[in-house]
């Protein structure tokens, strides 16, 4: 009978253990803010640096609609060029090109030469 009290005993602590592991990579994987323009506007809005902001997209994930006239929003609500052209850069990486992801490449009117 001891040893089964010592055997629940000790499954009850592995199950304890890894609910603690589960619950802080469920909390690790929700600090990740998924940045977008609005967001940007916002640290803008708030004052933060432009050295901050550029590094706060460097680190973090983003989605950002990058059109004319989401630009032209971005500029006129303070958006330093910096921090724009932080953003186009991460799209750049995490984003694929439509030619690129689509397997097509593009020629030359001349030629391949």
């Amino acid at each position: 009978m001891k040893l089964n009290l010592k055997l629940l005993q000790f499954h009850w602590r592995r199950i304890a253990c890894s609910l603690a592991i589960l619950t802080t990579i469920a909390g690790v994987l929700e600090s990740q803010e998924v940045l977008t323009n609005q967001s940007v506007i916002q640290m803008v809005q708030a004052h933060l640096g432009t050295d901050i902001i550029v590094r706060q997209i460097r680190n973090s994930p983003g989605h950002y609609v990058l059109t004319t006239a989401n630009l032209i929003k971005l500029k006129q609500s303070g958006v330093p060029e910096a921090v724009i052209t932080a953003m186009q850069a991460k799209n750049a990486v995490d984003t694929p090109s439509s030619e690129a992801a689509s397997g097509i490449t593009s020629l030359s009117a001349k030629g391949p030469f």
